[in-house]
């Protein structure tokens, strides 16, 4: 499975909020085999970085692996911010092994590069680092589906609704549901559901 099939398969849901645990984890247990944990985790600065991911494998006993996902994310985050990051941690797991960061070196280089304001980065950073940045996207078409955001978009343009109200429904930050209901979600949209970065 491809993050484009994970988006796709949630696209035409006009049911919300999505679940996390109940309606995208099923997914991504069907097409492979893995036992994930969520953690709140105390010691996570949010000034820095929301959440993170790491993974390992064990004997099965029967000549296989069993890889585990853990899933960690700031205590300090709201439950919309931490539905979010939970979910962008998640789509790692679909991430080729070369695109995983696989060291405390690693980590720590990806963070000093995912924590520059969007202006301060460059094509050098290099593909982990876009790979962790276009996650928050993928997470959001995934957790706001394009079917919903089109249901919301009448009644928030003639002023029946609002973000702040959209937001409520759909359980995520604010300013990122102010971000796919803006217009320039259509191609950005259009781009992450193709495959196309």
């Amino acid at each position: 499975m491809e993050v484009k099939d994970l988006i796709a398969h949630f696209a035409a849901c006009e049911s919300v909020p999505v679940d996390v645990q109940d309606d995208v984890v099923p997914v991504l247990k069907a097409n492979s085999n893995f036992e994930l944990y969520f953690w709140p985790n105390d010691a996570i600065d949010t000034g820095i970085y929301k959440g993170q991911m790491e993974h390992w494998e064990y004997p099965d006993g029967n000549g296989g692996v069993i890889t585990v996902y853990d899933v960690q994310y700031s205590s300090k985050l709201s439950p919309a911010w931490a539905r979010l990051v939970c979910c962008k941690e998640l789509i790692h797991i679909l991430d080729p092994v070369d695109q995983r960061v696989m060291t405390d070196d690693g980590f720590s280089r990806l963070v000093e590069k995912i924590v520059l304001p969007a202006g301060m980065g460059d094509a050098s950073d290099g593909s982990k680092v876009w790979n962790d940045r276009f996650a928050i996207y993928y997470a959001l078409a995934i957790l706001f589906p394009w079917a919903t955001r089109q249901l919301f978009k009448e009644p928030l343009h003639e002023g029946k609704i609002t973000i702040a109200d959209i937001a409520v429904k759909v359980d995520l930050p604010e300013s990122l549901v102010n971000l796919v209901m803006h217009e320039v979600w259509e191609e950005t949209h259009h781009l992450i559901s193709t495959g196309s970065i």
